[in-house]
């Protein structure tokens, strides 16, 4: 027997509780309880979505994903001997929509024994299938409102988490999410002239406001409709179109689309990047997979697609989510391939072409605080980090620091706070500079770049200490284009600077704004002058630092300039942001 989630009709209920049911399949929990429905109950096999919690108990979870059950129910291992499925009012040709769940429906119609509906006069009518009236063998009718969802408030972490989420979103996009706290905080995020997509198997109401403040302009594809009644207002009419659960997350057709982005929330991860999604209590699993899996799996294939998943850092009981292995508890629902970014409220790990340690390394910095050493150290004991790579950083990463400026040539770049797990880009970028850049950068011939030197280099805890980067305006590449820092001197207000920027990309304003930002910080961490040390003839150097718009004093000595930023002078606004006005001003007149 197969149960839909919208059933609201009493002398429906009524006449279920009559039945001899053996075998009961559920997508959602929304039907009341009912000890005369529990005795007759020998068997349940549940098919769970979303994170209430059953009222009946659990003997048999099948742990298939709904386009997996799907498949089940289309090749006959999932034997239907009865569907009851909640329909909308049919039209003049006798027509009815699956209003606000198209689901499994279709599947269940086609091969199910026999299907009974449920007419409900108040379900929206909804693009999609459609299903003759006639091919129900018993029609029950009712007149209740579709069940509201109502809205989620967004806790702190959950508020955090969901910037970080809408900060990996780029014009274009096609997204996936689920209609939990965090993804409806992260889709209120989003604002205008993004062009977005929706594909995703719940729609909620956070996506018809996006539909109704024009940031959505590719179309709404949906399986399911959860919200409030202003939602099931809009969704009759274009964009919104519905389709069967299994046909929409279709490999085929997810990898197809560019720029597809799934997001999912997860249970539990591992240093390794790969996740639980299992809901538990205690040892009984209740919460089910849904379509994540293939949604995950479509966006990893997808051309400049995103597979992201998300977790609070810790558990209700304070325990730690991120783990350095799965436990036996709990099983693997994500492998570590089919995710590309792991996001908590302290930050987001980029896992794209990293080795098992860089991934390790980045799993560490988005961890609780009080577990990052734990879990550095269980790395170590395990050979799976060197002792050397340690983690200064205790608060969450300032994503709200990131600028994004454009080149001379027109490039946007990402200039960003710099991690521990960026040094190996940051050796890659010391081995393409010239040899006369690095003598410049570092006053000596150095001719390799250690580990341990280049995590120095962008390991700081984003107060005295700082470093930068900057990046492709495009979080799928790790590659960095130049690097900038200031250490702080032991006299306690002062802090010595220092630039790179790749060969390619010298000229082109990068260094400019990287100074404004450094200036920038360096003042809110409350330092009264910055310092560099530039050698005589590094003459891009020693302009950058004279028009860096504060005063500025120099002494030379055997070759060496000495320099002094004052930080106290105030500006009239941000060397950055000048920095781009003038970047801007200058594309515009070229």
């Amino acid at each position: 027997m197969f149960l839909d989630d919208h059933l609201g009709s009493s002398t429906f209920i009524s006449y279920w509780e009559t039945l001899p049911i053996n075998h009961l399949y559920m997508i959602g929990l929304n039907l009341p309880p009912s000890a005369h429905a529990h005795a007759k109950l020998q068997r349940l096999d549940a098919r769970i979505t979303g994170d209430r919690k059953p009222w009946v108990p659990l003997q048999n979870y099948l742990s298939n994903t709904l386009p997996q059950f799907q498949n089940d129910i289309r090749a006959g291992r999932a034997r239907l001997d009865l569907g009851i499925i909640s329909i909308s009012p049919p039209d003049q040709r006798g027509m009815s929509s699956h209003g606000l769940t198209t689901g499994l429906h279709p599947a269940v119609l086609a091969h199910a024994t026999k299907c009974f509906g449920v007419i409900n006069h108040r379900m929206p009518r909804t693009q999609g299938p459609q299903v003759p009236i006639t091919q129900f063998a018993k029609v029950f009718e009712c007149d209740q409102p579709p069940l509201e969802t109502p809205p989620v408030l967004a806790g702190p972490a959950s508020k955090k988490i969901a910037r970080y989420l809408a900060s990996l979103i780029e014009d274009g996009d096609t997204i996936q999410c689920s209609d939990d706290d965090v993804a409806r905080e992260f889709l209120r995020l989003l604002q205008g002239g993004k062009a977005l997509g929706i594909h995703t198997d719940v729609i909620s109401d956070e996506v018809g406001n996006l539909v109704a403040r024009g940031v959505v302009t590719s179309g709404v594809r949906g399986s399911f409709a959860r919200g409030t009644r202003a939602l099931f207002d809009q969704i009759g009419d274009d964009p919104f179109q519905f389709y069967a659960v299994g046909d929409l997350a279709c490999l085929r057709r997810t990898a197809a689309l560019p720029r597809f982005v799934a997001v999912a929330p997860a249970t539990v991860m591992d240093l390794s990047g790969q996740a639980s999604l299992a809901r538990r209590s205690g040892n009984l699993v209740w919460g089910g997979l849904g379509c994540f899996p293939e949604f995950l799996r479509g966006a990893a294939l997808s051309p400049m697609g995103r597979s992201i998943v998300w977790l609070p850092s810790t558990h209700a009981d304070g325990s730690s989510n991120i783990r350095f292995r799965i436990p036996e508890t709990q099983t693997v629902s994500i492998p570590r391939n089919d995710i590309h970014f792991a996001v908590t409220e302290y930050g987001f790990a980029n896992l794209l072409g990293k080795s098992l340690p860089q991934r390790a390394a980045t799993m560490v910095e988005i961890a609780h605080p009080r577990y990052r050493e734990p879990l550095m150290r269980e790395a170590h004991e395990h050979g799976l980090l060197p002792r050397l790579w340690a983690i200064r950083n205790r608060a969450h990463y300032p994503i709200e620091h990131l600028r994004t400026v454009t080149t001379k040539s027109g490039q946007d770049i990402h200039i960003r706070p710099a991690k521990c797990s960026d040094f190996p880009e940051l050796q890659r970028l010391f081995y393409q500079m010239s040899s006369q850049d690095i003598y410049f950068r570092f006053h000596a011939g150095v001719t390799s770049l250690s580990d341990q030197n280049a995590i120095h280099l962008c390991n700081t805890n984003y107060g005295p200490d700082y470093a930068v980067v900057a990046t492709p305006n495009d979080w799928t590449q790790n590659e960095v284009l130049a690097t900038g820092c200031y250490f702080i001197e032991p006299k306690g207000k002062r802090a010595e600077l220092a630039l790179m920027v790749h060969p390619s990309y010298q000229n082109q304003g990068i260094g400019k704004a990287m100074l404004g930002f450094l200036i920038d910080q360096a003042r809110q961490a409350g330092l009264d002058t910055l310092t560099a040390e530039v050698i005589d003839g590094n003459h891009p150097s020693l302009h950058l630092l004279a028009n860096a718009g504060l005063p500025i004093t120099r002494t030379v000595s055997s070759g060496v300039h000495s320099i002094r930023l004052d930080l106290r002078m105030a500006r009239e606004q941000p060397l950055v942001t000048r920095g781009l006005n003038w970047l801007k001003q200058r594309r515009k007149a070229s």
